[in-house]
């Protein structure tokens, strides 16, 4: 922004979401933090969406006390019953990635019924809530209601839509908890071939996937390096130094022998 271009809210959003799709998400946080900041000083009527974007980014960057300021802003400015499903919605994505399964699922619950008030019972925003409570219930241990939740959702997207490659990520840590070893491998190979295809080889979603992978065959007695290895350099180069995923994909990795 040194380069003496007067931006406009838009632009820097647009650019921040353009990082954001390529998985650089410290970088997005950043451009949509300035354009958060021109929104509000414009008193711009699309200010919640604003304040929304920058905490998206900042939950996928790992910068979770910022996204979460974001968020409560944009709750505190009255927002439609359509955008507090959203806000709701990504609350309880930023308790769950900060590992607060019990807050996330409040969050999270309300904007399954909000959703589910609003759209048929086989809509895609209906199948983001399920995916998006699963985890939450795999996190409290509610291992049954978290499957039938991500089979659910899976119905709804179809087998090859981007979505459910994390349906089917998120479904393989379930089953590997759950000690269906083979189901889980299953889920991950398929997550990886989805996501590379919708999404690149060097995007953090493929990364979680790999270290996911990693860690299954860490726990068969396998060789885990390469699945690790691989995501570490994609993680290092996207995420935050202290993001949660990142930590845990670098502990998998020093336990290799």
């Amino acid at each position: 922004m040194g380069n003496g271009r007067r931006w406009t809210a838009g632009a820097l959003r647009a650019l921040a979401v353009r990082e954001r799709e390529r998985g650089r998400y410290v970088r997005a946080a950043r451009w949509h933090r300035a354009a958060a900041a021109i929104a509000t000083r414009n008193r711009d009527p699309a200010l919640i969406a604003f304040l929304n974007d920058w905490g998206v980014s900042c939950k996928f960057a790992g910068l979770f006390d910022e996204g979460e300021s974001a968020y409560r802003r944009a709750v505190a400015l009255g927002p439609t019953s359509e955008q507090t499903a959203v806000l709701a919605h990504n609350l309880g994505g930023l308790a769950h990635a900060r590992g607060d399964m019990a807050a996330a699922e409040p969050h999270a619950r309300r904007a399954l019924e909000l959703r589910r008030a609003s759209r048929s019972p086989d809509h895609p925003d209906v199948a983001a809530e399920l995916a998006a409570l699963a985890p939450i219930l795999h996190g409290l241990g509610r291992y049954a209601e978290a499957e039938a939740m991500f089979r659910e959702a899976l119905e709804i997207f179809g087998t090859d839509h981007r979505e459910a490659g994390f349906v089917l990520g998120n479904l393989g840590a379930l089953m590997q908890d759950a000690g269906h070893v083979d189901q889980a491998a299953a889920c991950y190979e398929e997550s990886l071939r989805i996501k590379e295809r919708a999404l690149g080889p060097h995007h953090p979603a493929v990364a979680i996937t790999l270290s996911n992978l990693g860690l299954l065959r860490l726990r068969r007695g396998g060789d885990a390096r390469a699945p690790l290895d691989r995501a570490l350099t994609i993680m290092r180069a996207r995420l935050a130094p202290d993001h949660p995923a990142l930590r845990a994909c670098e502990a998998r990795r020093a336990r290799c022998p």
